[in-house]
């Protein structure tokens, strides 16, 4: 009898430390970076507002990391926080098999921007972590006994520890360089030009600078994790061969200077690149990268989504336009 109590405490243990420990861990790499997690939701098309996937990556991160710190306390085991805990994790999956089966969405955010995890692998994670905390509840419902006493030192201080972990990522989230911050992808709006890319400033490897808010420019917005996006760049590199004179051409690109590197050497692209924040190109795409905009003074005149145009259709779009200043300058 003893062993088997022995047995029966070990394995609740386990299985509430699991759980608790998983959601402790979701919400800390969410936290850490909690703009990239925002534009990872947005990512879903379940929202089309930056300003409201960041107020809903805050409610994620934080009710994960309460619950992760309710599985290592005195509450730990109330069939309310399984019952919480197994209807957010069937929800979760829920939302997942969507972004699987209809958006292809390769990295669903469960982590965060910290580890790059896929739909069908976070799914599988959440079927463990659901038997995982069906034990534990099956046994609370069973004995409806307190693992984490109320008086026990080594609970309050996992508490403590706990909670200490979960909101230390909010602090380095404000101190981390968010993406394009090491960039001049960030510059200042001018006075006359409000434009959505009005404020974009980017530096070429010849050190010029190009202010996208000036006059007319063929911008592209790439991920550099994406493969259609990666499949573009011949036709950019044609594009800026031709055009480049007469139509400045660059790009503003998601990712980080680690991936931006990455891109450039497996796609040797022969125009200027600048990484921008991650909820800045949630606000520039539409459903999806790549897309490509003439811009006037910042404002966007023509866009193309998924397939880069042809010279045909750039020129085609700029005479639609009326007379240019860049006119003169292309062929």
């Amino acid at each position: 009898m003893a062993s088997a109590e022995a047995c029966r405490r070990i394995i609740t243990i386990t299985c509430r430390l699991v759980v608790g420990c998983s959601f402790i861990l979701s919400s800390w790499t969410k936290l850490v970076d909690i703009e990239g997690f925002g534009a990872q939701i947005l990512g879903y098309r379940l929202l089309s507002d930056s300003g409201a996937a960041v107020m809903v990556a805050w409610f994620v991160a934080i009710l994960e990391g309460g619950l992760g710190v309710a599985f290592l306390s005195v509450f730990s085991h109330h069939h309310l926080l399984h019952g919480i805990t197994t209807g957010l994790l069937l929800a979760f999956s829920t939302l997942l098999a969507y972004a699987w089966l209809a958006l292809n969405l390769e990295d669903c955010g469960c982590f965060g921007t910290a580890l790059k995890m896929s739909p069908q692998v976070s799914i599988l994670k959440n079927m463990v972590l659901l038997v995982v905390t069906g034990i534990s509840w099956h046994i609370s419902w069973k004995t409806g006994e307190k693992i984490f006493k109320s008086h026990s030192k080594p609970a309050l201080l996992g508490i403590v520890i706990a909670v200490l972990a979960v909101f230390s990522a909010i602090p380095v989230s404000m101190l981390r360089t968010k993406p394009g911050d090491s960039t001049s992808a960030s510059g200042h709006v001018t006075e006359t030009n409000q434009g959505p890319y009005a404020h974009y400033i980017i530096d070429s490897a010849n050190g010029e600078t190009l202010h996208v808010g000036e006059g007319e420019r063929f911008i592209a917005v790439l991920s550099a994790t994406c493969d259609h996006c990666i499949e573009s760049v011949p036709d950019l590199n044609e594009t800026y061969r031709i055009l480049g004179e007469g139509l400045p051409v660059a790009a503003l690109c998601l990712g980080d200077e680690t991936t931006l590197e990455q891109f450039r050497r497996q796609t040797n692209p022969e125009f200027p690149i600048s990484l921008i924040p991650a909820l800045e190109f949630f606000d520039l795409i539409g459903s999806a990268p790549p897309r490509f905009v003439i811009v006037r003074d910042g404002t966007p005149m023509a866009t193309w989504d998924d397939e880069a145009p042809s010279i045909d259709e750039i020129l085609g779009a700029l005479e639609s336009f009326g007379n240019s200043p860049t006119d003169s300058a292309i062929p």
